[in-house]
């Protein structure tokens, strides 16, 4: 079992001395998916923010092969505002086209909004006509005697 840990140790060591003697590449301060501005890539940025804690190792592991006077917490802050302007960016474009001034239809809210009051509501009722006494699994337990 020694030579096992002694192998493992042996490989950390040579790669670390690759690491070393060939340095770590610098951070270029642009995230994969913020090289062109279009819907696609925000969904996909979205997607990757909404995995838990994908985003504070990334950054994390950024902010310690960078050489910054910057803290932790500085750089997550600095990461997540980047993050902002490029939805901002990306929101900027889709309305490009559009006139200033212009009303929201009545099916764009119907769908947009009536979709959103929808989902609330059902995650609010949902559980509690699942749970109550309408439900159908639920079994009345009458007295048999007394």
């Amino acid at each position: 079992m020694t030579i096992i840990f002694y192998l493992i140790n042996l490989l950390y060591f040579l790669f670390s001395a690759k690491q070393i003697k060939y340095g770590l590449t610098e951070y270029t301060g642009r995230g994969f998916l913020m090289k062109s501005y279009n819907r696609y890539l925000k969904w996909s940025l979205n997607w990757y923010y909404a995995i838990p804690f994908l985003f504070e190792l990334r950054t994390s592991i950024d902010w310690m092969h960078s050489k910054t006077t910057l803290s932790v917490f500085g750089w997550l802050r600095v990461a997540y505002t980047k993050k902002k302007v490029f939805d901002t960016k990306v929101n900027r474009q889709n309305r490009a086209n559009t006139p200033y001034g212009r009303l929201v239809k009545l099916p764009d809210k119907l769908m947009q909004g009536g979709l959103i009051f929808l989902i609330i509501m059902l995650s609010i009722v949902g559980p509690l006509i699942f749970f109550s006494t309408f439900n159908p699994i639920a079994v009345v337990n009458n007295p048999y005697n007394a």
